[in-house]
């Protein structure tokens, strides 16, 4: 039997003999639990299919395995580069906050005492770009949804958590902002209410042939203090951690 199922992060019970049919922006998931099995599928809004066309992807579970699923948020396994929704100039001593919004990963898990991560999907497909010289670059991908100057009440998404970054010019020239390149590794995801949100990244701009320094909140931003923790970050950034920027492309923001 089938069960079209509101979309909630967090935990779902799958009996015996039923599947979940869950939409997260553009991404439509089904999951059927069948034959011993955990059956997932999935496809993307606009994608080409014909009816019953799903692919599925089989696992067997533990045989103690209750039914739970998590499916729990995480941000993209790259660092993301993305423009401001109107490019601006940030004059000498100056500081400005954008909001980068991401789109997020699902991460699926079956609970209980063999817990096993299941699988891992983009709500939405990136593009790949190249940030950076030809010998120093390093992938990343390309978000085509604008860094904004403020947020509205409908731009807040279930599939995408929002990203305030703190720019400040600390150089003696003006900054045209145009790209910004954000490393999602740093990042600490949290929830507040319906609402994910990153921490704050702190970026002090020195100079076109200096490097910036970059920091990360560690904590709740200023607009979401309380917060609840959802993930943490992948890595945790070094302290006194430095990028360089204009190094090589004078109309990017951050060079990693």
């Amino acid at each position: 039997m089938k069960d079209d199922t509101a979309f909630d992060w967090g935990v779902h019970t799958l009996p015996d003999e039923r599947q979940l049919s869950l939409a997260l922006g553009p991404l439509e998931l089904e999951i059927r639990r069948t034959a011993g099995e955990i059956r997932i599928a999935h496809h993307r809004q606009g994608d080409r299919r014909s009816t019953g066309d799903s692919k599925w992807i089989r696992w067997v579970p533990a045989s103690d395995w209750s039914g739970e699923l998590a499916l729990t948020p995480a941000f993209p396994d790259r660092p993301v580069v993305v423009r401001p929704d109107n490019e601006f100039w940030l004059t000498q001593g100056s500081e400005a906050r954008i909001y980068v919004r991401l789109p997020l990963d699902v991460e699926i898990e079956a609970l209980g005492p063999h817990r096993a991560s299941l699988l891992r999907i983009p709500t939405r497909v990136l593009s790949d770009t190249w940030w950076g010289s030809t010998e120093e670059g390093v992938l990343h991908y390309y978000l085509d949804t604008k860094a904004r100057r403020a947020m509205a009440d409908a731009e807040f998404l279930e599939h995408l958590a929002v990203c305030p970054v703190q720019l400040r010019n600390a150089s003696d020239e003006d900054l045209l902002v145009t790209r910004i390149a954000l490393h999602t590794e740093y990042l600490t995801l949290y929830r507040d209410g319906t609402r994910l949100w990153s921490d704050e990244t702190r970026v002090r701009y020195r100079g076109h042939d200096e490097e910036s320094a970059v920091s990360v909140g560690g904590d709740p931003p200023p607009e979401a203090r309380d917060a609840e923790l959802v993930r943490p970050a992948q890595e945790t950034m070094s302290r006194g951690f430095s990028a360089r920027t204009f190094a090589r492309i004078r109309s990017s923001l951050l060079g990693w």
